[in-house]
């Protein structure tokens, strides 16, 4: 007698409840053989299940013969909840297999996330109970390389979400071209894609990214087919459930950000992030110097306020535009991350865009700044410039460089980025080669 590893959980799965400062629990046991035929027939099989807390406490302990037709139950007191990247908390659990003679037969080892996720009337949704607001990346698997690689990928990708801020991912591509899953295995939402199971490695992929979802603190969606929404996926086919819990979805349009665009859409990405720092420079006040070599009288400026920046409600939803990169090459981060990591980040950075830097009729330049500082202060040639105060982006104009190289430098509070830019470069409209 075994468990049944293709099962949820690889064969044990705890089904839950939250409910007056109480987990209810209800566990759900798969086998590799028939459990009548094995109690008819040969001894008697215990089932126990161990589930301790992140101290390694023992704080709940099952027990139950393999016979029994009642589902095994418990009750958790006070139980720690998991709260997303904020504290991610996870029970360990080992459900083992003990024949009549007391010797193990099979056991398996999982985590547990006690956690409620709902729709609240306003549209945002609720964490255990708790208004939520979503940070949201699209992201697609890893496809190329061997197992070990790509999961070493998604580990990297998911440490980079963390520091940039993020709280959930928007997993798209994974359902293109494979069959659905089945719904009444993976408990996945009818309509929603899934991988197919005769692809032990894909399958494996996809569970091993969503434990490393629930490790970090990362509330997971997937995309409904032929739909922009996504639909919460977390408690789908990795070992544990929520009783009877609604589908949670989430509209993931053109102004959620995409990690890395695939490769067919990277030079569009890129070039999109390119045009989008030059929006950024374009400021409400009148009067100020233009662009060399640009007709008009566009002035020069923060623009902060029609700068569509990631997570701003008043963007459209899905209006078709081409998802902005936040590694637009596959590696290196680019504008939209820097303006994500200025709106969600909690360390202090500062951080100059090099797109940004142009030259003006009177023949200084311009240089855009992301920040999530309260002031910047801007040096050229070595020498201190302007000070600034604001939120996110802070523009400088007029700024005198002497040397054939723009050599700039900005401080925040207890950070500070260098760049240098060759003023020949800034001569070519779009810098797409400028990449410190």
């Amino acid at each position: 007698m075994r468990f049944d590893e293709n099962a949820p959980g690889g064969g044990a799965e705890a089904v839950y409840r939250l409910e007056n400062g109480k987990a209810f629990l209800e566990w759900k046991l798969y086998f590799s053989e028939d459990v009548t035929e094995q109690g008819r027939n040969g001894p008697e099989t215990e089932a126990r299940i161990y589930v301790t807390d992140r101290e390694g406490n023992l704080v709940l302990e099952c027990r139950q013969q393999l016979w029994e037709e009642e589902p095994l139950q418990s009750v958790l007191l006070q139980p720690r909840l998991w709260r997303g990247v904020e504290e991610p908390y996870l029970y360990d659990t080992e459900a083992i297999l003990v024949d009549g003679s007391g010797c193990c037969r099979d056991r398996v080892r999982g985590h547990l996330p006690l956690r409620s996720l709902s729709n609240r009337q306003s549209g945002s949704p609720a964490l255990n109970g708790a208004a939520w607001e979503p940070r949201a990346v699209r992201y697609f698997l890893p496809d190329k390389g061997g197992a070990a690689d790509r999961r070493r990928q998604m580990e990297k990708d998911l440490r980079m979400l963390l520091e940039l801020g993020a709280n959930c991912v928007c997993l798209d591509g994974w359902d293109e071209g494979r069959a659905g899953l089945d719904e009444g295995r993976a408990g996945l939402d009818e309509g929603l894609g899934g991988l197919d199971e005769n692809l032990d490695g894909e399958t494996e992929l996809y569970r091993y990214f969503l434990q490393l979802c629930d490790r970090l603190g990362f509330l997971a969606f997937g995309k409904r087919k032929g739909s922009s929404e996504h639909v919460w996926i977390q408690e789908a086919d990795i070992g544990a459930g929520v009783m009877g819990r609604e589908s949670v979805t989430m509209t993931c349009g053109a102004e959620v950000p995409v990690l890395r665009s695939r490769k067919e859409d990277i030079a569009v990405s890129r070039k999109k992030d390119i045009l989008v720092s030059r929006e950024s420079l374009v400021s409400r006040e009148r009067g100020a110097g233009t662009l060399q070599g640009e007709k008009g009288s566009a002035a020069m400026g923060c623009g902060g306020a029609e700068t569509r920046l990631p997570g701003d409600r008043e963007s459209t939803i899905g209006s078709g535009q081409q998802a902005e990169a936040l590694l637009p090459d596959g590696e290196h981060p680019g504008p939209c991350f820097y303006r994500c990591l200025a709106e969600w980040g909690r360390k202090p950075f500062v951080h100059i865009v090099p797109e940004s830097v142009r030259k003006m009729e009177s023949g200084n330049y311009t240089a855009l700044c992301y920040s999530n500082c309260d002031k910047v202060a801007l040096y050229s040639d070595g020498l201190l410039f302007e000070f600034k105060s604001g939120e996110r982006e802070f523009c400088f104009q007029e700024i005198p460089a002497k040397s054939p190289c723009i050599m700039l430098a900005a401080e925040g509070e207890g950070c500070g980025e260098s760049l240098s830019v060759h003023k020949s470069f800034v001569k070519q409209w779009k810098n797409e080669d400028i990449w410190h």
